[in-house]
């Protein structure tokens, strides 16, 4: 089947500048940079998103990340890659960015024995990426605008910021400080898009049992488009379950397990759309992520973001 080429002219706004998984707990560096090193442990992160198969037939992203604490230099080091486009084959087109982030560390508000109880830390990465694009495999309907090239390659900047104790945390993002240009024919450069997040964990005193709430909220925008997701999860004995909202009109619900450093959760998100209907319609979409971390620092030492951030 071929793709229809005025879908994929859609797509260079929005949709291929934002990589955040609706998994973005389990995905932090696709969310912020400041993220790196937080966990004070080597942070092993991968994603797998099905976006929509009964519209755009199994159109797949990828994401892994690796991340760790430098005590010496007080800073956090992450890296990642992403890539997303059609599965069969890897389609007519595909989009990969790989990042090096570096995060510093500012210690805040110590205790009475002089350990911290908040870390700020600022951060910067930068972003290599390609996109590609096979024109046989391409149809349209109508006179197109011809492609002048049929691979992109670009820079990209952003910057991020995180403040956190044990058991919260607020950060935000601005990516495309450089206005990349990532046309394949004419000139589109991306506008900033920017990013505000926050989680947190309620426990229960009396509970006998690791039982507590974890709220989150995200908000991401960019030129006239944005969205908020917010949600809750309820965690109980290493197991967790998790239902969301997003103001795109989409329900996403989640159910995961933790046990001795590593998280796999599963998430399922309905959303009504408007695509290839006169009327709308539900359409799903599939996340698998499985985070692993090794060689675990002292925590009386150095805070660390919490185990189920």
């Amino acid at each position: 089947m071929k793709f229809p080429v005025f879908l994929f002219l859609l797509l260079p706004s929005y949709a291929l500048s934002q990589e955040s998984f609706s998994l973005f707990s389990q995905n932090p560096l696709t969310v912020n940079p400041a993220f790196a090193g937080s966990s004070n442990s080597l942070r092993l992160c991968s994603g797998y998103r099905n976006y929509w198969p009964e519209v755009f037939g199994d159109e797949i992203s990828y994401t892994f990340s690796a991340d760790y604490y430098l005590a010496a230099l007080r800073s956090g080091i992450g890296l990642r890659y992403f890539s997303d486009g059609p599965a069969a084959s890897y389609g007519p087109y595909r989009n990969d960015r790989a990042g090096l982030g570096w995060a510093f560390r500012i210690p805040l508000f110590k205790d009475a024995d002089k350990r911290p109880i908040a870390i700020l830390q600022p951060a910067v990465e930068y972003v290599y990426g390609i996109r590609r694009i096979d024109t046989a495999g391409m149809s349209c309907g109508w006179p197109c605008t011809p492609l002048t090239r049929t691979r992109v390659d670009y820079h990209d900047l952003s910057v991020g910021l995180l403040f956190y104790t044990r058991n919260f945390f607020l950060g935000a993002s601005v990516n495309h400080l450089n206005d990349p240009d990532v046309a394949f024919s004419g000139n589109y450069k991306l506008p900033l898009a920017y990013t505000v997040h926050a989680s947190g964990i309620i426990r229960f005193e009396d509970s006998k049992r690791d039982f507590f709430i974890e709220p989150r909220s995200l908000l991401s925008g960019q030129q006239d488009h944005s969205r908020i997701q917010m949600g809750v999860a309820l965690h109980w004995n290493g197991v967790f379950l998790g239902a969301d909202y997003r103001t795109n009109a989409a329900l996403l619900f989640q159910l995961g397990v933790r046990m001795a450093g590593c998280t796999l959760a599963y998430l399922y998100e309905s959303q009504r759309s408007y695509v290839y209907n006169a009327s709308s319609a539900w359409y799903g979409s599939h996340e698998v992520s499985l985070q692993v971390r090794l060689f675990r620092g002292r925590q009386d030492q150095s805070l660390t973001t919490n185990d189920y951030f």
